[in-house]
Order: structure tokens, then C-alpha cells, then sequence
């Protein structure tokens, strides 16, 4: 799966990430505070074969990155580690699947503190990948 493709990525690029200790796939657990989340967020239409078959598909994610209120530098730091880490990745498997293109849609963006007035810092990002069997 493609949320499972990209943590490994982002695990062994060296940025200090580990999943399930401050990288987690959809989903952003209470704590760590200090942490990362890898969410499915729309993609676009497939590309289709003349035939009709899924040739590319084309999915998005989005990575949210949070820390403690006096921590915006350190967020956004975490973030752009991973922008600059998979925006223009090319031609690259991941475990079973060949991710073709990842796309940014957006440099890293502040979300806005959450609940608990904690730094919430995001980027999104689209990708061409082989179709899910």
C-alpha cells in the first residue's frame, strides 16, 4: 500500500524517523506530541490504457508534521526535510511498486495549532505509481 511505501521511505532516510515511534500511517496518535503522519488524501483520475485498464495511478498524501507550541522552527524543519526528500523523486520501487513521479502540491503550509495549541505544520503531495492489484 502506498501510505506503507512512503513511511519506509521516509524511515530510511535518515531524518530521525522511526513508524510507530514518531512516524505513523494514517493516523496521528495523542502522543508523541513531537510526531509525523502520513494521511491518504485525494489523488487524481487514473490513467487509462486505450483499452480501458488502469495504466498509472495517480494518488495523493498528505504529511503532517506536529510539535510543541515553542517548536515551529523544528516542525517546519521536519517538514522540509521530507519535502526535499520525495518532491521530484523519480522512477524509484518501493518494496513491490514502481512510484514513477512524486509531485508537491504545495511547499510546507501551517495548519494551525491543534486542540492543545500545538504547532501543526503540512505539505501535500501527489504521485504516479504503478495500479494497486
Amino acid at each position: 500500500m502506498m501510505l506503507d511505501d512512503v513511511g519506509a521511505k521516509i524511515a530510511g532516510a535518515g531524518l530521525g524517523l522511526s513508524l510507530d515511534t514518531n512516524l505513523f500511517l494514517g493516523r496521528m496518535p495523542e502522543q508523541p506530541i513531537a510526531a509525523v503522519a502520513i494521511i491518504e488524501i485525494p489523488g487524481l483520475s487514473a490513467i487509462r490504457t486505450m483499452g480501458g485498464g488502469i495504466q498509472i495511478e495517480i494518488a495523493g498524501f498528505q504529511v503532517m508534521v506536529r510539535d510543541e507550541p515553542d517548536n515551529y522552527a523544528e516542525a517546519r524543519s521536519t517538514a522540509n526535510g521530507i519535502w526535499n526528500l520525495l518532491a521530484g523523486t523519480t522512477q524509484e520501487a518501493i518494496n513491490t511498486v514502481t512510484y514513477h513521479q512524486f509531485v508537491a502540491q504545495s511547499s510546507v503550509f501551517s495548519i494551525g495549532p491543534n486542540e492543545e495549541d500545538h504547532i501543526q505544520v503540512a505539505c501535500n503531495f501527489l504521485v504516479w505509481k504503478d495500479p494497486t492489484p
